[in-house]
């Protein structure tokens, strides 16, 4: 008969049962939640939140638009901007780029 400390189940594959089980226990959503937006937004992520209220109709046109293009409405909305903003930069001339670069970052709503 095989020693077991104690509290352990039989062991498989040189883990008890009790471990292994642990090891593929499902993560709660606040825990995927957690991890999703760490590697989104944490240090060498590619991405920031943005936060704003926009009316009900916008909102469905937006989910519309990402339907009948089969994207999500982030993939939608980045596309809506970065459509325009190439629009406008191939109409500005070099003072307007120059404005349209060094504005920075606004922090707060405009």
């Amino acid at each position: 008969m095989q020693h077991r400390p104690e509290g352990s189940s039989a062991a498989h594959c040189g883990l008890t049962i009790r471990e292994t089980h642990r090891s593929f226990m499902a993560l709660s959503n606040s825990e995927r939640q957690k991890r999703y937006r760490k590697r989104r937004l944490g240090v060498g992520g590619k991405h920031e939140r943005i936060t704003c209220l926009v009316s009900i109709s916008t909102k469905r046109n937006v989910e519309r638009l990402a339907f009948h293009f089969d994207c999500t409405i982030t993939e939608m909305i980045e596309r809506l901007i970065n459509e325009k903003t190439a629009d406008l930069l191939s109409e500005l001339d070099e003072e307007g780029l120059f404005r349209f670069f060094t504005q920075g970052a606004l922090t707060e709503d405009a």
